[in-house]
């Protein structure tokens, strides 16, 4: 596994229009998007884009278990990924009863589209841009791929799942792309930088402490978002999960009040 920093310096200086997909052999960890070289998005494993997703991704790129790989794109190809976040899609009110009907209206109309078959537990989508099904990008764990050699590996068609409910999500194309920051603190293995039970129990502790009863909801629900194990959390992850728990807490004076304690516990948490 390669310095992820390193290769976003290679692909701002090679002026990169595509993206670099982070994954482990189980799941896809992230996806960090660029434009002309700078990083214009960011989508999480667990469906988080942005500041979420850097998040979850500095929690769960773990260098000896992940792998990478970089990719070019059309420029126009390139917003329409970028517009692929729940804010931007909205569904058809049309009802569809098989994939090729679905497929058909897009087409026609030259959407900008999902076109997504659920079945018996399992979701399979393709995507579609100006009614052109966008061949090039294959779906398979979230990740998309264009080489040849991994086609028959990485992707299920959708018209090989038993249909029972197909949905149309058109697509609001963000036609403006703007630059963000993007650095990455990557997460080790090593045993001495486990946090201490005692110290994961204080924080939250002093989490449920000021959020009353719905804090414990809120802790199992965020620990699941970010695919932690209570009894396992490392020390970088207990830092990651710290900023995540006092975006939660909507008072500033008791966000601020929470984080002075946990200064208190561990100084260097935050």
């Amino acid at each position: 596994f390669l310095d992820i920093n390193k290769e976003i310096s290679i692909a701002q200086r090679s002026h990169l229009t595509g993206y670099i997909a982070l994954f482990t052999e189980e799941e896809l960890i992230g996806t960090v998007v660029f434009s002309g070289g700078q990083p214009v998005a960011l989508f999480g494993g667990n469906g988080s884009v942005d500041s979420e997703a850097l998040a979850f991704i500095n929690i769960n790129l773990v260098p000896s278990k992940s792998y990478m790989s970089m990719y070019s794109v059309e420029p126009e190809v390139l917003n329409f990924i970028v517009s692929l976040r729940r804010v931007n899609v909205r569904p058809l009110e049309s009802v569809f009863m098989t994939y090729q009907e679905a497929r058909e209206e897009v087409e026609k109309n030259k959407k900008d589209a999902v076109v997504l078959i659920e079945s018996e537990g399992v979701s399979r989508y393709d995507l579609f841009f100006r009614g052109r099904r966008v061949e090039s990008i294959l779906k398979d764990k979230g990740f998309l791929v264009e080489e040849e050699g991994t086609k028959n590996k990485l992707s299920i068609k959708v018209e090989n799942v038993p249909e029972k409910k197909v949905r149309v999500y058109e697509v609001s194309i963000i036609e403006r792309l703007t630059p963000m920051e993007v650095s990455f603190e990557i997460a080790t293995e090593t045993a001495e930088e486990t946090a201490s039970p005692e110290v994961i129990e204080a924080v939250k502790f002093e989490f449920i402490k000021r959020m009353g009863p719905v804090g414990r909801v809120l802790w199992s629900r965020i620990l699941s978002e970010l695919r932690l194990k209570e009894g396992s959390i490392t020390t970088p992850q207990l830092k990651t999960l710290v900023l995540k728990l006092s975006n939660e807490i909507p008072e500033e004076d008791v966000k601020r009040e929470f984080l002075k304690k946990i200064r208190e516990i561990s100084p260097d948490m935050i």
